[in-house]
C-alpha cells in the first residue's frame, strides 16, 4: 500500500482523473471526445501511467476500455487518494507542481498574456505556465491545452466560452508607402495595392479578388514590422496599433469606415477538469485585464 502511495504522489492529478473518465465512459474514444482531447494523446498517457506504477491497467478489447483486476484495485485505491485531498482542500497544493497550458491567438499573447501570467503567479509562484500562440492551439484538438483564448470554438458542448473582447481591425500603411500609391477609397481599390494579410482573411481575399497578397502571416507584429518597412497594406487592431508604435504618425489607416475585420475573443476551458480551481482563478484575472 506505501508502494502504491509512493507511486501516486509523484504522478500528475491529470492523469488519475483521466483514468477516472475513461473508467466512466467505458471507451478511450468517449472519454477523448468528454474530455476534449485526442484520443491517441489520451492513450500514450494511459500507456506511460502504466509503465510509471508498474502495472498494466487495462486489456485492449476492439476499441473497448477493460480494466485488468491490478487495474480495478488501482483505480479504487486513485480514487480514494483523489477523494483524500479534495476532502483535505488540498488539490491546489498538488496542482502547484504542475504546469498550465494555454493556446491563444497572438494578438492576445502580444497584448495581455504577460500581465495575466504576473498576477496569476502572484498567487500561485510554483505553476509552471506554457503559452501556446498561433491557430493551431486554439482549438483543443491534438492538444491537452488547459485553456483557449481566441475565437468561438462551435458545436464544443464539452466546453465552457466567456466572452473577453471584440477585435476590430482596419487597414493601415505607412505614409512613405502612400507618397507612391494613392491611399485606397473603397476595399475593392486594395486591388492596386501590396497587401500583407493574416491567414484567416483568404475570404475577404476571394471576395474582392485580391489578387495581389504578397505576405501572409498569423503574427500581427511581424505584419507591423513589414508595413513600417513600407512593404505594403496590412490590418491591425488600435489596441495592437498603439502597443507597437512608438511613432504614430508615421502611418495612417485606410477605410476607417469600413472595418476589415471583426472577430470576438473568448476565454475558452473544459466543463470537465483536474485543474478547474486554478482554470477559475486565470479565467478570474483574464477578466479583469482584458478591457
Amino acid at each position: 500500500m506505501r508502494k502504491k502511495a509512493d507511486a501516486l504522489e509523484k504522478i500528475n492529478l491529470r492523469v488519475l482523473f483521466y483514468l477516472r473518465e475513461i473508467a466512466r465512459q467505458g471507451s478511450m474514444q468517449s472519454a477523448a471526445k468528454r474530455l476534449g482531447i485526442d484520443p491517441s494523446a489520451l492513450s500514450l498517457r494511459l500507456k506511460a501511467l502504466e509503465k510509471q506504477v508498474g502495472i498494466k491497467v487495462t486489456s485492449g478489447d476492439k476499441g473497448r476500455f477493460v480494466l485488468t483486476e491490478e487495474g480495478k484495485k488501482f483505480l479504487q485505491f486513485s480514487q480514494e487518494f483523489m477523494d483524500r485531498f479534495l476532502d483535505l482542500n488540498l488539490i491546489d497544493q498538488m496542482s502547484e507542481v504542475d504546469e498550465l497550458l494555454i493556446g491563444c491567438t497572438h494578438e492576445i499573447a502580444d497584448l495581455y498574456i504577460p500581465k495575466i501570467i504576473s498576477q496569476f503567479h502572484a498567487i500561485h509562484p510554483k505553476v509552471c505556465i506554457k503559452v501556446l500562440p498561433g491557430s493551431a492551439y486554439t482549438d483543443f484538438i491534438g492538444q491537452e491545452c488547459d485553456v483557449v483564448i481566441g475565437p468561438q470554438l462551435k458545436n464544443r458542448n464539452e466546453l465552457t466560452h466567456t466572452l473577453l473582447k471584440e477585435w476590430v481591425q482596419y487597414f493601415y500603411a505607412s505614409n512613405r508607402y502612400l507618397e507612391k500609391y494613392p491611399p485606397p477609397l473603397l476595399l475593392e481599390d486594395l486591388k492596386d495595392h501590396r497587401l500583407l494579410l493574416q491567414e484567416d482573411l483568404e475570404e475577404h481575399q476571394r471576395a474582392y479578388a485580391w489578387e495581389n497578397v504578397i505576405v501572409k502571416s498569423e503574427s500581427p507584429h511581424a505584419l507591423f514590422k513589414m508595413v513600417q518597412a513600407d512593404l505594403g497594406v496590412s490590418l491591425i487592431s488600435k489596441e495592437l496599433f498603439q502597443a507597437y508604435s512608438s511613432s504614430p504618425s508615421e502611418f495612417v489607416f485606410l477605410l476607417s469606415n469600413a472595418p476589415a475585420k471583426k472577430e470576438r475573443i473568448y476565454f475558452i476551458h473544459r466543463k470537465s477538469s483536474p485543474n478547474l480551481t486554478l482554470i477559475n482563478k486565470l479565467k478570474e484575472i483574464a477578466l479583469k485585464v482584458v478591457p
